[in-house]
């Protein structure tokens, strides 16, 4: 567990910040700050009898876990405030946790440790400080959700697009700084197909075809999900390439009249 004593005496959970309520961090005694860049990582192996080497299969990365220390800005704790942010911090799914030192990035986390309360009585009330401990979906830190649209419903031959993959993190599945987006395609006139070669990755091609006109498909590639408009199953007609960015500038060759939309939320460590 990483104590992270921010710069910055404010963060956001659940797209509320913390100066509503209003509370704020409190900075460690030594000025020094920590702080968590990742999960810690482990070996995947078995141990061979009579033999000091391993057989080694791989790693695994446990999810971020960090605390921060909290006290009230009007200094008081009183019995409002605490039902407040037990109201705003005790809930049991995934929440966007944000704060000012690392502009740009974020997680999805829940509170795990129980709301503990250390004080001390004043004739005009009571002093303190809370820990909060959270637990992170991810081993890593998240850059804010990209949306990226294209236009190519009036094109009348392959056309060229870019897209970045800003990720400095390894894909576990591909050993390399792999990302899967999630993706929208909306097909336009009488277009029943589409296609779209990735030239920064060899070439790549992520293609549909035989589909209805004017059918809508949702891809999750990371998930390997499609849904379609038509709530047809449309394996069958997809060549089985989900779609991936290679690191850095991905050029992107496109056939078939559509509009084209990414989500992209990239797993970053700095």
């Amino acid at each position: 567990m990483i104590n992270l004593s921010f710069h910055e005496m404010n963060f956001s959970f659940d797209n509320r910040d913390s100066t509503e309520f209003p509370i704020y961090i409190v900075h460690m005694e030594s000025g020094m700050v920590n702080s968590e860049i990742s999960g810690s990582r482990s070996l995947v192996y078995d141990k061979i009898p009579y033999k000091d080497s391993i057989y080694f299969y791989g790693t695994t990365t446990d999810t971020m876990k960090f605390s921060i220390t909290i006290t009230p800005l009007e200094r008081y704790w009183t019995e409002q405030l605490k039902f407040d942010l037990f109201k705003w911090l005790g809930g049991r799914t995934p929440k966007a946790f944000r704060t000012c030192d690392f502009l740009g990035k974020m997680c999805y986390c829940i509170c795990t440790n129980a709301f503990v309360l250390t004080t001390n009585s004043t004739k005009e009330g009571h002093q303190g400080y809370i820990d909060l401990e959270f637990e992170a979906t991810t081993p890593y830190w998240l850059t804010e959700p990209e949306i990226s649209t294209f236009d190519l419903s009036t094109i009348t031959s392959p056309t060229t697009i870019i897209l970045q993959n800003k990720s400095n993190v390894m894909n576990p599945k591909y050993n390399d700084y792999i990302f899967e987006p999630e993706m929208w395609i909306d097909l336009k006139d009488n277009n029943t197909g589409i296609s779209i070669t990735n030239i920064s990755d060899g070439g790549r091609t992520f293609s549909f075809t035989g589909l209805s006109e004017l059918e809508q498909l949702y891809i999750n590639n990371d998930k390997k999900q499609i849904i379609s408009s038509t709530n047809n199953f449309r394996l069958s007609k997809f060549n089985k390439n989900w779609f991936r960015l290679t690191y850095g500038e991905n050029q992107l060759l496109v056939s078939g009249k559509c509009m084209l939309q990414f989500k992209c939320q990239f797993p970053v460590y700095i």
